[in-house]
């Protein structure tokens, strides 16, 4: 008798299952140890924070600062914040070191706020590549190229309205400057742990977060799997703000706009759920990921200052303004529908050329612009 091929084989009564109703159920030991996973994680992402101070203050900050002097151009800042997360795959985790470096005193606020807003160009990335594993249908493509599509043009058109303004007026910064108590705004020098030469502790602190972050991401996402799966099914099929809500919740539980979102692409590929209804989710999955730099920010030494915690609260306000906007003008989801639509026609062209579109717009071009500064 032939060994099964790999996968999952219900030998009593054999059957398909969907993808979009495949979940695999853990064991109350497989939770206790992912939940243990959890805590080592967020300590990890604490000793990373500390490396990372304690290598800028060995540097000097002046000296390190003009390592990242590039950034302040607010059109590299984009396109540095759009390669980094593109490459990690993880805005939560790109966000977190912009949030830390500046709370460290290596970027200034102002020069920040491209990186983040770039950051939420680059984490449109993972859906749009996890779209060619439905290359092998032409129509499913087409219908999951659409969905990838709306999140990077609901994204890039935020930005491309409030980087602008920001550069202009700072509201972001003025509005978060509110909430962030003064005093906590005029010393933001931190004190780290001295335990090794100081460029091997800044990139020991950045990889341990990077690390940490995704750790986090990924053990949330298997502990989350079948309650998220509930929440997408039950409440995007009804008001567009219930699909806000959805999307919100489960990024919060999996803090990984990118797992919602690719989450999204089985229903929509397979015509089971609406472009207008996963693009609710979607709205929603850009507030619940600004959770975890937040999170980093509070539990961040108290000597990283109140700016820090100003960083996390701008990269909030700027995707709420994006869902608040989608809530209340509802021509502005039919823009977003119709420029889905786009890229399912971009599809047509052929896989080569949509890939070839893909990197190019993600990695080549923020590189090119990176390096020529």
């Amino acid at each position: 008798m032939s060994s099964p091929s790999p996968g999952t084989h219900q030998f009593i009564n054999p059957r398909r299952i969907p993808e979009d109703r495949d979940a695999v159920v853990i064991s109350g030991l497989g939770a206790a140890l992912r939940i243990g996973g959890l805590i080592l994680a967020i300590l990890a992402v604490l000793l990373g924070l500390n490396l990372i101070v304690s290598g800028v203050e060995d540097l000097g900050t002046q000296h390190f600062a003009s390592l990242l002097e590039k950034a302040h151009n607010p059109i590299v800042g984009l396109a540095v914040g759009i390669l980094i997360t593109a490459v990690v795959q993880s805005s939560s985790a790109s966000t977190a070191l912009t949030v830390t470096a500046v709370g460290a005193g290596v970027i200034p606020l102002p020069a920040a706020v491209p990186v983040i807003m770039g950051a939420n160009i680059g984490t449109t990335f993972t859906a749009s590549l996890v779209a060619f594993s439905y290359a092998d249908d032409r129509e499913q493509f087409r219908r999951a190229v659409h969905t990838a599509g709306m999140h990077m043009w609901f994204n890039l058109l935020l930005v491309a309205m409030l980087l602008p303004l920001e550069l202009l007026a700072q509201p972001l910064q003025r509005l978060t400057r509110l909430i962030v108590d003064s005093d906590d705004l005029s010393d933001h020098t931190a004190h780290g742990l001295h335990l090794l030469d100081p460029v091997s502790s800044v990139i020991l602190g950045a990889l341990l977060i990077l690390i940490a972050v995704r750790l986090i991401s990924t053990l949330l996402r298997t502990l989350m799997a079948t309650t998220t799966r509930t929440i997408l099914r039950r409440h995007s099929r009804r008001q567009f703000s219930l699909s806000v809500l959805a999307g919100m919740l489960v990024t919060i539980a999996v803090q990984a706009s990118t797992v919602t979102v690719c989450s999204l692409l089985p229903f929509t590929a397979s015509r089971t759920m609406r472009q207008r209804e996963a693009l609710g989710v979607i709205t929603g999955a850009n507030v619940g990921t600004t959770l975890l730099a937040l999170i980093i920010a509070i539990i961040a030494p108290s000597s990283l200052g109140g700016v820090a915690f100003q960083a996390a609260l701008i990269h909030l306000a700027f995707n709420l303004v994006g869902a608040v906007l989608l809530l209340l003008i509802r021509p502005l989801r039919s823009v977003l529908l119709r420029l889905g639509t786009l890229n399912s026609h971009v599809a047509d062209a052929g896989y080569v050329v949509s890939f070839i579109g893909l990197i190019a717009g993600y990695i080549i071009l923020p590189a090119i612009i990176a390096v020529l500064a």
